[in-house]
This record gives structure tokens, sequence and C-alpha cells, in this order.
């Protein structure tokens, strides 16, 4: 990884699914979670161009990924 906090921040995913199923489940939903935050705050610095579509689609696609891994874990 170029920048340090995201090797950081995968290696510590990776330790925190690697135990169980249901501990990979969680780390993945942790992922959807900070992805839709973080696709939120940038769609409002998009607002009326054409990128304003690709952070809607992007937010689309991670909301359906939370909700099917949710399923999965029971949650």
């Amino acid at each position: 990884f170029f920048f340090f906090f995201l090797q950081a921040a995968y290696a510590k995913l990776l330790e925190e699914g690697g135990a169980s199923l249901q501990s990979a489940l969680q780390a993945v939903i942790s992922i959807e979670t900070k992805d839709i935050r973080d696709l939120v705050g940038g769609a409002v610095t998009v607002v009326g161009t054409p990128s304003e579509n690709v952070y809607a689609n992007l937010g689309n696609a991670s909301y359906h990924h939370l909700l099917a891994f949710e399923a999965l874990s029971g949650q």
C-alpha cells in the first residue's frame, strides 16, 4: 500500500476477520458501513456535477452489500 494507514487498516481487518466466518462478516460490515459514511460525506461536495451520480451508485452498491452481509451474519 502506498499509504501506511491503509496497510495498517488492512492488516487489522485481516486479523479481526480471520478468526471465524462470523468475525469475517463483522469485518466486512465494518468496511461497508465506513464506505457508506465516506460516500455520503463526499457526495455533498459534488452535488450538481456528473460525479454526483457516481457517488450515488457507489453508495447504493455499498448499501446493498451491507444488507447482504448483515443477513448472512444474522443481524
